[in-house]
C-alpha cells in the first residue's frame, strides 16, 4: 500500500529524510562487510587495503578536499589494530560513526 511507502508521501522534507535514512544504512551495511573483509583477508590483502584508505586520506588532505576533522579522525582510525577499526567504523554508539561512513577513504562498491 502506499502509505506504507515513504516515497509515496508528498512531503518533500520526509521524502527526503527517508532517502537520507537509506543511505545511511546502505552505508553502515557496507561498512559491515568491509569490517568482515578487514577481520577476514589475508594479512598482506588487509594492510594494502588500509594503505589505500591511508593514501585517500592524504588526497583529502593535500586537496583540501574535507574537514581537518574527518582527516585526523580517519587517521586515527587507519592508525588501529584491525579489530579495533573493524569496531569503530560500524559502531551504532560512537556519535562520529555515521559521519565517517559517509565520508569514508574505502571506496566501496554499489
Amino acid at each position: 500500500p502506499s502509505w506504507l511507502d515513504p516515497m509515496q508521501d508528498r512531503d518533500p522534507r520526509r521524502v527526503a529524510r527517508a532517502a537520507q535514512c537509506e543511505r545511511d544504512r546502505d552505508r553502515a551495511t557496507r561498512h559491515l562487510k568491509l569490517a568482515v573483509k578487514l577481520l577476514t583477508l589475508p594479512p598482506a590483502e588487509r594492510d594494502d587495503l588500509i594503505a589505500q584508505a591511508k593514501a585517500m586520506v592524504d588526497l583529502w588532505q593535500a586537496g583540501h578536499l574535507c574537514s581537518d576533522d574527518y582527516i585526523s579522525r580517519w587517521r586515527a582510525w587507519l592508525d588501529l589494530p584491525p579489530t579495533e577499526l573493524a569496531r569503530a567504523m560500524t559502531s551504532p554508539d560512537d556519535e562520529w560513526a555515521a559521519p565517517m561512513r559517509q565520508n569514508s577513504p574505502f571506496v566501496l562498491p554499489a
